[in-house]
């Protein structure tokens, strides 16, 4: 029978992944709005700053981490930094729904970094969802390659190997310090990152910052993407991490592609072949399977001996 704390983990866990899934809308809204890859990064992680800062004000947190977690914080910030980044630039190369799907390879992937960290066997299910994603993956490319832009997929399948190194890093983490605190020194350095790269960039080109360029609709949606996706999303999913560990949060996360196809339909009226809904679905039935088959398990309890929480 599972523990409060597990159902807790698993009901936030949902909620964060129908957040994430509105993620490629607003992302695709924005740059349709006028905003570029770095423009948008830069700000949507400036707003979210303050609405960190507030959480923590509430709960009587320090707002600077403890100085012997820097170097572990750090490295966990140039992994989500590389992986937004991956994940954006495919977004802008890819329609939503074809981008998150090679995506979510991360949990495949997730298998993979826990049997080469763990050094242990994966089990029946985690190598059958394996191959499973592989074919997956192979189908839902060689069904779309006719138009589809080869490096948004090579960047869509680099942000889920980030994203599979984001899951254990945040749940190593998540034990010395807030999900808050975490998701706020995140967001400051790459807030800081981008801004810098972001301020060279518009001093070499013609058009300098383009804020002008940007509608009342694309700022609309970057506010969205920044104060509401950006804090609630991540602190969700790090409240997930803590209380079922990195695999099985993976998992749960399996609704947010089926957000994102719907919302895609809904918005942009992005339909898949026949054959790209098979390979989608193939990469989903892997990311559900290994859940399935823990079904009646108590879930904190294998996390703890395998060592997630």
């Amino acid at each position: 029978m599972r523990t409060d704390k597990a159902r807790k983990g698993y009901v936030v866990l949902v909620l964060s992944a129908i957040i994430w899934g509105t993620e490629a809308i607003l992302v695709k809204l924005c740059y349709e709005g006028g905003f570029s890859v770095i423009s948008l990064l830069s700000l949507r992680y400036a707003v979210s700053l303050p609405v960190f800062v507030l959480i923590l004000k509430r709960e009587g947190t320090p707002l600077a981490p403890p100085q012997e977690l820097l170097g572990p914080l750090l490295k966990l910030s140039a992994n989500v930094l590389a992986g937004v980044i991956m994940l954006y630039l495919a977004l802008a190369l890819l329609p939503a729904t074809l981008a998150i799907l090679f995506f979510y390879a991360y949990p495949s992937f997730t298998s993979l970094l826990h049997m080469l960290l763990k050094r242990g066997p994966l089990g029946a299910p985690r190598l059958a969802a394996l191959i499973i994603s592989a074919l997956g993956l192979i189908l839902l490319y060689w069904s779309s390659n006719a138009g589809l832009s080869f490096w948004g997929v090579a960047c869509a399948l680099a942000s889920a190997l980030l994203q599979a190194g984001k899951l254990f890093q945040t749940a190593s983490l998540l034990p010395r310090i807030s999900a808050a605190a975490l998701n706020l020194f995140n967001a400051f350095t790459t807030t800081l990152a981008v801004s810098l790269v972001f301020v060279a960039q518009a001093a070499f080109s013609q058009q300098g910052f383009g804020i002008a360029a940007i509608s009342d609709s694309g700022w609309l949606f970057m506010l969205i993407l920044g104060m509401f996706v950006t804090v609630f999303g991540n602190l969700f999913m790090t409240m997930g991490i803590h209380y079922v560990g990195a695999v099985d949060t993976s998992l749960v996360l399996l609704l947010e592609p089926l957000t994102t196809a719907a919302l895609a339909f809904l918005i942009f009226g992005d339909l898949l072949s026949h054959w790209q809904m098979t390979g989608g679905l193939l990469i989903l039935l892997a990311v559900a399977l290994p859940a399935a088959a823990n079904l009646g398990l108590s879930t904190p309890l294998k996390n703890k001996k395998e060592g997630l929480i």
